[in-house]
């Protein structure tokens, strides 16, 4: 991309850019994996990337990241929430595909929810979709400007993560259960999902739910964890349980390679982080 649309892309997004979750600690809920195959996921203090050749380094240090989003030509972005004593702040960070990392947004005093004006959620039309979690509704910016507004307030409690799937549909976690939203209608697709382990009993039904992503037919997978499991959903809404962690690990976000393996961020009740890559034969391997 040359300067003049990096520059361009980079305004747009230093107004769009979302943090979704709880300001309070809890996991990363992104995976992502850019068109050389490269992984990259938070442990809540850097950003790391396993390769191809099963190489993991650090690629952005210092950060405090929940979610990241990669662009078209593979520009990594992510936030870096911090706190203040009482007060928080934050900023935005991209890293360019040669390693460099820039800001690309300044501190700003607060809560990212207290602006809901930006987001991760992106479409390939140029829209991005936030979510604006004190009004209960996902507002729809093109240009900077709202273009659209989905009204969640019928669904009963507090929208967490939401996620648009590669057919257009958008999906949001509620404390438990999960929305579907069309330019039509917004039903419940699910539900509650919540199931507590003995290992897991003390996660709050505002962080069950984590993680969502999509498989190449746009089903649906939810990382369930506090139930250390993650459900596939079908578009009929029948459900499926396709993986369950081991220990004191749970599966808190995904994503699916080129090459139909399914990539697997786990977290321990010791805050450790780990990337599970489980093959279409089966064979899974820990970074």
């Amino acid at each position: 991309m040359n300067n003049r649309k990096r520059i361009s892309a980079t305004l747009l997004f230093f107004f769009l850019f979302g943090v979704l979750g709880s300001i309070a600690a809890h996991p990363s809920v992104s995976v992502v994996i850019d068109s050389k195959g490269n992984i990259f996921y938070s442990d809540l203090s850097r950003v790391w990337m396993i390769s191809p050749d099963g190489d993991k380094k650090v690629v952005v240090e210092n950060v405090h990241t929940h979610e990241l989003w990669l662009s078209p030509d593979d520009e990594l972005f992510g936030e870096d929430v911090r706190n203040q004593g009482d007060n928080y702040r934050h900023k935005v960070w991209v890293r360019l595909p040669d390693g460099t990392v820039e800001d690309v947004m300044g501190w700003r005093n607060g809560y990212p929810d207290e602006y809901s004006d930006y987001s991760f959620v992106r479409d390939n039309k140029g829209h991005s979709y936030v979510l604006d979690r004190p009004n209960k509704r996902i507002k729809v910016y093109r240009n900077e400007e709202v273009v659209h507004s989905y009204s969640l307030s019928k669904f009963e409690g507090s929208p967490r993560w939401h996620k648009l799937s590669p057919s257009g549909n958008l999906f949001v976690s509620f404390e438990g259960f999960i929305v579907k939203v069309s330019e039509k209608s917004s039903s419940k697709f699910t539900e509650s999902l919540i199931e507590r382990t003995s290992e897991f009993d003390w996660v709050g039904d505002h962080h069950a739910l984590m993680g969502m992503w999509f498989d190449r037919e746009n089903e649906l997978y939810v990382a369930l964890f506090s139930g250390q499991r993650v459900i596939k959903v079908y578009k009929d809404g029948a459900k499926e349980e396709v993986y369950r962690s081991e220990g004191d690990w749970s599966v808190t976000g995904g994503a699916f390679a080129k090459d139909g393996s399914v990539v697997l961020l786990e977290f321990s009740n010791s805050n450790s982080v780990r990337i599970r890559k489980i093959s279409k034969d089966g064979t899974s391997t820990v970074f």
